[in-house]
This record gives C-alpha cells, sequence and structure tokens, in this order.
C-alpha cells in the first residue's frame, strides 16, 4: 500500500467480546450496552476487567477500546491531517482557495524538492465558466493559456513583506539548491 500512496491503518475491534472483556460502555445504546452486561454474567470467564470498577471509571482510566461515535468524532479532527498528506504527496497539488493549509502544503512540496503545482488564476477563469457557448476545446485552450506560468515554476520569494515563508519557503530552505524545474 506504501508504494502507492500514504495511508492509515485503523483497527476498530468493535466486536461483542471486546465489550464484554473490557466491562466497558459500547456507546451505540442502552440495547447493546445491556447486550454486553448480560454475556458477561453468563460468560464470566471472559470477564478480565477489574471488576471494581465502574464502566464510566473504566473508560476514563483509558482502559476501554473507543466506540464507534468516538472514532468517527476522531477521525474528523484527524481528516485535515491525512488530506495534508495526501496533497503532499501527490504528483500535482491544486488548492482551490489559499487558505492556510493550500499555502503550507504549497511550502511542504517546495521544501522538499518542488513538486508541481497549479494555481488556478480564478478572476480570468469566471467569465469563461460563465460562458455556455465556449466549446470544450476552447474552454481546455484558454485554461492552458492562463496557467502556462503558474504550473510548477520555482517561485522565490523576492521580497520578506508580503510572502508568506510558509508558502514560498525559497531563498531561505534547503531547496534553494534544488536547481531542476518542474513543468507539466
Amino acid at each position: 500500500m506504501r508504494s502507492k500512496c500514504p495511508y492509515i491503518a485503523l483497527h476498530l475491534r468493535l466486536e461483542k467480546d471486546v465489550w464484554v472483556i473490557t466491562s466497558c460502555l459500547t456507546g451505540l445504546s442502552s440495547k447493546y450496552d445491556e447486550i454486553a452486561r448480560l454475556e458477561g454474567i453468563k460468560r464470566p470467564e471472559l470477564l478480565t476487567a477489574k471488576s471494581s470498577m465502574t464502566p464510566n471509571e473504566r473508560k476514563l482510566a483509558g482502559l476501554c477500546p473507543l466506540n464507534a461515535k468516538e472514532v468517527t468524532r476522531l477521525l474528523t479532527s484527524i481528516m485535515a491531517a491525512i488530506d495534508y498528506i495526501v496533497c503532499k504527496e501527490s504528483d500535482v497539488f491544486m488548492a482551490s482557495h489559499g487558505g492556510n493549509m493550500g499555502c503550507a502544503i504549497q511550502g511542504h512540496r517546495a521544501y522538499e524538492g518542488h513538486k508541481k503545482l497549479i494555481t488556478p488564476n480564478k478572476r480570468q477563469m469566471l467569465p469563461y465558466f460563465l460562458n455556455k457557448t465556449m466549446t470544450e476545446t476552447e474552454s481546455e485552450k484558454m485554461m492552458k493559456k492562463f496557467h502556462s506560468q503558474s504550473l510548477g515554476q520555482r517561485e522565490i520569494r523576492v521580497s520578506k513583506a508580503g510572502r508568506d515563508v510558509t508558502k514560498y519557503p525559497v531563498p531561505e530552505c534547503m531547496c534553494i539548491n534544488n536547481q531542476t524545474t518542474h513543468t507539466i
């Protein structure tokens, strides 16, 4: 998998026996919590948890697995991190908006050897997007024309004022030594 792209491995382990063994609440509903509790009564040999602790105490002590809702919330905190990794590792990167993450990715890619980048010229493109009579061939030709100077060329931060160092790390970073120019 690593040869194809970065990935995240997630082992949920949400089977019924896990909840019985740990004496933790499932977090799904009281119905499922009751099923796990009754299973523990029927099969006491499965119980490995400290019986003196309540399920809430076990949870607060970090002894319970993450339930489905918690994993979902965690992945929503970390989706930006996954997005960042995928964008950083891509062959070509294009941000639809120049926010902080897009700037950080552009700078990171420059720092790692100046990987290809497309900076869309939204102001020039808009009239052509709104033109319903333009053919696909004409539109493609215009897009190439607008972006002929924004297809991954090295951009040196000539003045420190107005040029964010996270987006334009050159000339301070080591990537200045990499003199290769990439084009699409």
